[in-house]
């Protein structure tokens, strides 16, 4: 019989929630953690459902039993899957070229980070806990998705009877660097704010908006805006307007149909659940979503991390590449490999 199983912990939280689940089913549910794919034309939406409470310290039987299953999430040739920097280049210059000729105002292009050891995957979920305390880190498997962990720094929409809250989150340096944030990326993230408060008001919401400050991710920080709207009748809506709201610019690119059009004939990589969201919806309807970013996919002997970088036509090759670097390192010093020494 397959596991099923989700953990997470919320940011700013110490609490680790865990659940499993004899089946996993297709589609949005309440008392459920939602899994969105990137592309959820391709791949199915799944959820599984909050049957029985499980401990922190059940999780390295579980993926261990769940990384030994069959799963129709294809395995991975951690070798062949990597982006090289050469590759890397060409697919920035494309979409810089594309920017430049009116088509696009921003696309993001993600690079696979394919690499060979067995993850040690309790030691590994505690590290980033520990490590990263405001971001969300989460771990799940289904045989439909296969085992996902991963630290995002980054909200998609949270949702009370009371308010909808979300964040427009982009640009990237290092954490610590204290130059000023330049025009490309501010305006890159100001990109992702105008969607963002574009679709809360296309849902008949008013919109209220935070200043924007700087947020230190790990080893590298954003810009970001947080907004906040008033909420319309129904959880069901909620799913809704997150499904709107996904892929933002911050994922995708604006305008949106246009990027994901580039990003699917540029990159070599399936994003599968890297780049949508995942989250627990409560009984009540109550709903918690982040993105499913500074994710890796595990596998028996093998890992791959995925990560981005907005591109706008002042984008430079070599400082895109950087940026990645920077952003996988995020999961890479926390990562716990078996028999390592």
């Amino acid at each position: 019989m397959s596991v099923n199983f989700f953990y997470y912990r919320l940011p700013g939280c110490d609490k680790v929630r865990g659940y499993k689940s004899k089946e996993c089913g297709r589609g949005f549910s309440s008392n459920a953690f939602v899994i969105v794919p990137f592309d959820y034309q391709i791949h199915p939406i799944i959820h599984i459902p909050a049957e029985e409470i499980i401990d922190i310290e059940s999780l390295g039987d579980l993926a261990d039993k769940a990384l030994g299953e069959e799963t129709e999430s294809p395995r991975i040739d951690h070798t062949g899957i990597s982006t090289g920097r050469k590759e890397h280049a060409a697919m920035i210059e494309s979409v810089i070229r594309d920017i430049r000729q009116g088509k696009l105002n921003k696309c993001v292009i993600s690079r696979a980070i394919g690499k060979e050891g067995s993850i040690d995957v309790m030691p590994t979920f505690e590290n980033l806990c520990r490590r990263l305390p405001e971001a969300y880190v989460f771990c799940y498997y289904t045989p439909l998705t296969g085992l996902w962990m991963g630290a995002s720094p980054e909200l998609l929409l949270e949702c009370d009877k009371e308010t909808y809250r979300t964040v427009a989150l982009a640009g990237t340096k290092k954490t610590g660097d204290k130059e000023d944030w330049d025009d490309k990326n501010r305006e890159e993230q100001c990109v992702v704010k105008d969607f963002i408060t574009a679709t809360f008001r296309n849902f008949g919401l008013s919109v209220k908006e935070s200043k924007t400050t700087t947020l230190a991710a790990g080893p590298v920080s954003h810009l970001i805006t947080r907004i906040s709207g008033q909420p319309v009748s129904s959880s069901n809506e909620g799913f809704r307007l997150a499904l709107s709201l996904s892929p933002t610019p911050a994922l995708s690119g604006y305008p949106q149909q246009t990027a994901l059009m580039k990003i699917a004939a540029t990159e070599r990589h399936d994003r599968e659940c890297y780049g949508g969201f995942i989250g627990m919806v409560k009984e009540e309807g109550d709903i918690a979503f982040y993105v499913n970013l500074r994710s890796m996919h595990i596998q028996e002997t093998g890992y791959v991390i995925y990560c981005g970088g907005g591109i706008m036509k002042e984008s430079e090759a070599d400082r895109e590449w950087e940026e990645t670097e920077n952003k996988s390192r995020t999961l890479l010093q926390h990562i716990k490999l078996k028999n390592a020494y």
